[in-house]
């Protein structure tokens, strides 16, 4: 019975894994068609939509590296491991966990930006009577 438990943990490790790949494969693609499709749309100011592409990307990819954190953390709890195993496992989570609050630190800070822009926007087009 046990045996037949890791056999399914397995696989799902492996799809968790396949999952967390094809999110940032295709946040990568679907940022560069965006960042590609705006440029050619503002010539003259490529850096006028670049910060929601980053905000489109960081999405994905935080979301990407969750699911990878995810798997492995379940390979962890699951297998058997040496004591080195297990601090180059734990180096790994810890390196993906900085990575991902790197990435949602980056988020809030772009948001922000994105809001207070915004509300220069809404200022100057609102005329004194």
């Amino acid at each position: 019975m046990e045996e037949f438990i890791n056999n399914i943990l397995y696989y799902l490790i492996w799809i968790i894994e396949i999952i967390g790949i094809a999110i940032i494969v295709f946040g990568t693609f679907y940022s560069l068609i965006k960042f590609a499709v705006e440029f050619y749309r503002h010539k003259k100011d490529p850096k006028s939509s670049n910060s929601s592409i980053k905000l489109v990307l960081a999405n994905y990819l935080a979301l990407g590296l969750e699911f990878m954190l995810a798997a492995e953390i379940l390979r962890t709890v699951t297998t058997n491991r040496t004591l080195e195993e297990i601090m180059v496992l734990g180096a790994i989570i810890i390196l993906r966990a900085a990575m991902s609050l790197l990435i949602y630190w980056e988020l809030s800070y772009e948001e922000k930006k994105e809001l207070l822009i915004e509300k220069k926007k809404n200022k100057s087009t609102i005329k004194p009577l």
